[in-house]
C-alpha cells in the first residue's frame, strides 16, 4: 500500500510517497532501573537515641521504584523495648541469604535459610522463605516451617504470626509441646 506523507528536512518540506511500514517497536522500559549498586553493605538506625535495629548483606541493589534487594549472609539485628520496660528491650536475630523489599506492597521477604531467633525466650523458627507485611505487622509463609522454643519442637506448612511471634498458626502442626512453657504462645485466630 502506497501513501503520500509530508516530511521536513533541513527546515524544506517535501511530500515522499511509499510503501507503509509499521511504525518502529519501542523497546519496553524495564521494571525497575537501578540507582544503586554497592557491596559490604552496613546500615544501623537509632530510635530515641537508643539502637533499634542494624542490617548486613553482602550486597545491596536499590532501585528506582523504592525497591531493595540484599544478597548473601543477611544479618537483621532488631532491638524492642518491652512494652511497660522501657529499659528491658528484647533482642531479635534474623539471618537469610536474600532479603527483598518491595515499597510499594509495603513487605519484606527473606529467603534462603531463614533463622529468626530471640534468644531470652529460647524460640528459633526455621523456613525458606518469611514475608513481613509492615502495614499489617504480620509474618507470613506457606512453606515448611520449624518452631523450636526451649524443649518444644512443632513443624508445619505455613505460618501467620504477629511481629513479636508471640501468637502465631501453623499449617497442618506436629511436634512435641509443655503446655505450661507455651501458654505465652497462642494459636487464636489472627
Amino acid at each position: 500500500m502506497n501513501y503520500l506523507r509530508f516530511c521536513a528536512f533541513m527546515g524544506c518540506q517535501c511530500i515522499v510517497s511509499g510503501p507503509v511500514s509499521a511504525a518502529p517497536e519501542k523497546k519496553p522500559e524495564p521494571k525497575d532501573v537501578l540507582l544503586l549498586e554497592t557491596s559490604k553493605f552496613e546500615f544501623l538506625t537509632t530510635h530515641r537515641g537508643r539502637f533499634a535495629y542494624a542490617v548486613k548483606a553482602t550486597q545491596m541493589r536499590h532501585y528506582k521504584s523504592g525497591n531493595v534487594e540484599l544478597d548473601g549472609g543477611i544479618e537483621l539485628k532488631i532491638l524492642e523495648e518491652k512494652p511497660g520496660h522501657v529499659q528491658q528491650q528484647v533482642h531479635t536475630s534474623i539471618q537469610a541469604q536474600k532479603l527483598l523489599y518491595h515499597k510499594a506492597s509495603k513487605t519484606c521477604t527473606l529467603e534462603g535459610m531463614v533463622c529468626v531467633q530471640k534468644p531470652e525466650e529460647g524460640l528459633t523458627i526455621a523456613t525458606e522463605k518469611l514475608t513481613y507485611n509492615m502495614q499489617e505487622e504480620m509474618f507470613s509463609t506457606e512453606l515448611p516451617i520449624e518452631i523450636k522454643q526451649h524443649k518444644n519442637s512443632i513443624q508445619g506448612v505455613g505460618l501467620r504470626a504477629h511481629k513479636d511471634l508471640t501468637t502465631y498458626r501453623i499449617g497442618d502442626p506436629n511436634g512435641t509441646a509443655d503446655m505450661e512453657q507455651t501458654t505465652s504462645s497462642t494459636t487464636e485466630s489472627l
